[in-house]
Protein backbone atom coordinates (compact mmCIF):
# COMPACT_ATOMS: atom_id res chain seq x y z
CA UNK A 1 0.00 0.00 0.00
CA UNK A 2 2.59 2.69 1.32
CA UNK A 3 4.48 1.91 -2.37
CA UNK A 4 1.65 2.49 -4.57
CA UNK A 5 0.65 5.77 -2.13
CA UNK A 6 3.89 6.89 -2.94
CA UNK A 7 3.56 6.04 -6.87
CA UNK A 8 0.80 7.72 -7.00
CA UNK A 9 1.96 10.99 -4.68
CA UNK A 10 4.78 11.47 -7.29
CA UNK A 11 2.59 11.07 -10.22
CA UNK A 12 0.19 13.68 -9.08
CA UNK A 13 2.94 16.29 -8.16
CA UNK A 14 4.58 15.67 -11.73
CA UNK A 15 0.94 16.72 -13.01
CA UNK A 16 1.24 20.43 -11.12
CA UNK A 17 2.02 23.17 -13.95
CA UNK A 18 2.14 26.91 -13.34
CA UNK A 19 -1.52 26.80 -13.82
CA UNK A 20 -3.01 24.48 -11.98
CA UNK A 21 -3.09 20.66 -12.32
CA UNK A 22 -2.74 18.91 -15.74
CA UNK A 23 -4.78 15.49 -16.83
CA UNK A 24 -1.33 13.87 -17.67
CA UNK A 25 2.13 14.34 -18.61
CA UNK A 26 2.31 12.43 -21.51
CA UNK A 27 -0.77 12.39 -23.44
CA UNK A 28 -3.61 14.82 -21.89
CA UNK A 29 -0.92 17.52 -21.06
CA UNK A 30 -3.77 20.11 -20.55
CA UNK A 31 -6.10 21.58 -17.87
CA UNK A 32 -9.06 19.10 -17.72
CA UNK A 33 -11.88 20.16 -15.30
CA UNK A 34 -13.12 16.49 -15.19
CA UNK A 35 -9.75 15.16 -14.23
CA UNK A 36 -8.78 17.99 -12.05
CA UNK A 37 -12.35 17.48 -9.99
CA UNK A 38 -10.45 14.12 -8.88
CA UNK A 39 -7.25 15.17 -8.72
CA UNK A 40 -7.58 18.11 -6.27
CA UNK A 41 -8.92 15.81 -3.60
CA UNK A 42 -5.81 14.24 -3.36
CA UNK A 43 -4.07 17.60 -4.10
CA UNK A 44 -5.46 19.02 -0.97
CA UNK A 45 -4.85 16.14 1.35
CA UNK A 46 -1.09 16.74 0.06
CA UNK A 47 -1.71 20.11 1.59
CA UNK A 48 -0.99 21.83 -1.89
CA UNK A 49 -4.01 24.41 -1.59
CA UNK A 50 -1.70 26.90 -3.65
CA UNK A 51 -1.60 24.91 -6.87
CA UNK A 52 -5.48 24.11 -6.37
CA UNK A 53 -6.22 27.74 -6.14
CA UNK A 54 -4.42 28.59 -9.32
CA UNK A 55 -6.81 25.70 -10.61
CA UNK A 56 -9.41 27.32 -9.78
CA UNK A 57 -9.03 30.45 -11.07
CA UNK A 58 -7.37 29.28 -14.14
CA UNK A 59 -11.08 27.72 -14.59
CA UNK A 60 -12.79 31.35 -13.59
CA UNK A 61 -11.03 33.40 -15.71
CA UNK A 62 -12.26 31.20 -18.50
CA UNK A 63 -15.90 31.14 -17.43
CA UNK A 64 -18.31 32.69 -19.42
CA UNK A 65 -20.61 35.57 -18.90
CA UNK A 66 -23.77 33.02 -18.54
CA UNK A 67 -22.00 30.57 -15.80
CA UNK A 68 -20.96 27.46 -17.61
CA UNK A 69 -17.41 26.67 -17.29
CA UNK A 70 -15.12 25.10 -19.47
CA UNK A 71 -14.48 21.42 -19.95
CA UNK A 72 -11.07 21.53 -20.95
CA UNK A 73 -8.19 24.59 -21.18
CA UNK A 74 -5.92 22.74 -24.11
CA UNK A 75 -2.48 24.35 -24.03
CA UNK A 76 -1.06 22.01 -26.97
CA UNK A 77 -2.28 21.47 -30.30
CA UNK A 78 -3.74 17.71 -30.52
CA UNK A 79 -0.74 16.24 -32.11
CA UNK A 80 0.45 15.35 -28.75
CA UNK A 81 -0.87 11.67 -29.23
CA UNK A 82 1.55 11.41 -31.63
CA UNK A 83 4.30 12.38 -29.63
CA UNK A 84 4.52 15.79 -30.93
CA UNK A 85 4.24 18.87 -28.38
CA UNK A 86 3.00 22.23 -30.09
CA UNK A 87 2.21 24.95 -27.28
CA UNK A 88 -0.45 27.03 -28.12
CA UNK A 89 -2.01 29.71 -25.99
CA UNK A 90 -4.62 28.40 -23.74
CA UNK A 91 -7.85 27.48 -26.00
CA UNK A 92 -11.33 27.07 -23.73
CA UNK A 93 -13.47 24.29 -25.06
CA UNK A 94 -17.39 24.05 -23.72
CA UNK A 95 -18.33 21.70 -26.61
CA UNK A 96 -18.09 18.05 -26.65
CA UNK A 97 -15.00 17.28 -29.29
CA UNK A 98 -16.35 13.86 -29.45
CA UNK A 99 -19.97 14.93 -31.05
CA UNK A 100 -19.73 17.14 -33.73
CA UNK A 101 -19.42 20.32 -31.05
CA UNK A 102 -22.93 20.10 -30.92
CA UNK A 103 -23.37 19.40 -26.99
CA UNK A 104 -22.54 21.77 -24.24
CA UNK A 105 -20.50 19.79 -21.62
CA UNK A 106 -22.43 19.71 -18.27
CA UNK A 107 -20.62 18.58 -15.81
CA UNK A 108 -17.90 21.20 -15.62
CA UNK A 109 -19.76 23.40 -13.37
CA UNK A 110 -20.15 20.44 -10.83
CA UNK A 111 -16.69 20.01 -10.87
CA UNK A 112 -15.66 23.54 -10.48
CA UNK A 113 -18.11 24.46 -7.68
CA UNK A 114 -17.02 20.74 -5.76
CA UNK A 115 -13.33 22.42 -6.07
CA UNK A 116 -14.49 25.42 -4.36
CA UNK A 117 -15.81 23.67 -1.88
CA UNK A 118 -13.05 21.58 -1.27
CA UNK A 119 -11.03 23.96 -1.25
CA UNK A 120 -12.29 26.12 1.01
CA UNK A 121 -12.77 23.58 3.42
CA UNK A 122 -9.42 22.40 3.60
CA UNK A 123 -7.48 25.82 3.49
CA UNK A 124 -10.42 27.63 5.21
CA UNK A 125 -9.48 30.83 3.12
CA UNK A 126 -12.26 33.07 4.04
CA UNK A 127 -11.04 35.76 1.51
CA UNK A 128 -10.96 32.83 -1.36
CA UNK A 129 -14.15 32.11 -0.52
CA UNK A 130 -15.71 35.49 -0.60
CA UNK A 131 -13.43 36.85 -3.92
CA UNK A 132 -14.64 33.73 -5.85
CA UNK A 133 -18.16 33.02 -4.44
CA UNK A 134 -20.28 35.10 -7.31
CA UNK A 135 -18.46 32.60 -10.12
CA UNK A 136 -19.43 29.31 -8.16
CA UNK A 137 -23.18 30.87 -7.66
CA UNK A 138 -22.98 32.04 -11.70
CA UNK A 139 -21.83 28.36 -12.04
CA UNK A 140 -24.92 26.90 -9.88
CA UNK A 141 -27.51 29.30 -11.47
CA UNK A 142 -26.52 28.21 -15.25
CA UNK A 143 -28.15 24.79 -14.44
CA UNK A 144 -31.04 26.29 -13.30
CA UNK A 145 -31.64 26.73 -17.68
CA UNK A 146 -30.50 23.02 -18.36
CA UNK A 147 -33.52 21.65 -15.87
CA UNK A 148 -35.98 19.63 -16.77
CA UNK A 149 -39.38 21.35 -15.30
CA UNK A 150 -41.06 18.15 -14.56
CA UNK A 151 -38.33 16.17 -12.22
CA UNK A 152 -35.67 19.25 -11.77
CA UNK A 153 -33.02 16.71 -13.36
CA UNK A 154 -30.33 18.17 -15.35
CA UNK A 155 -30.81 17.67 -18.94
CA UNK A 156 -27.70 16.42 -21.33
CA UNK A 157 -26.91 15.61 -24.35
CA UNK A 158 -24.40 13.29 -26.32
CA UNK A 159 -21.46 13.11 -24.67
CA UNK A 160 -22.14 15.89 -22.30
CA UNK A 161 -21.14 14.73 -18.88
CA UNK A 162 -18.30 11.69 -17.33
CA UNK A 163 -19.84 8.93 -19.66
CA UNK A 164 -18.64 11.13 -22.75
CA UNK A 165 -17.92 7.52 -23.96
CA UNK A 166 -21.38 6.45 -23.98
CA UNK A 167 -23.82 7.90 -27.03
CA UNK A 168 -27.09 8.45 -25.59
CA UNK A 169 -28.85 11.80 -24.22
CA UNK A 170 -31.29 12.42 -21.29
CA UNK A 171 -31.40 13.55 -17.38
CA UNK A 172 -29.04 12.88 -14.83
CA UNK A 173 -29.09 13.95 -11.05
CA UNK A 174 -25.64 15.60 -10.94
Amino acid sequence: IEKAKKLAVTELRQCYADKGIVAGRHHYNDYWTRDAGFAVLAALDLGAFEVVKKHFELLARFQKKNGMVPFLLRQYLPLSMLGIKIKIILKPHYRSHKFFWLTEVIDSNAYFVLIFCNLVSASSDLGFFKKHRAAVEAALVWYFGKMDKKDFLVKEGYVASWNDGVYKKGSLFL
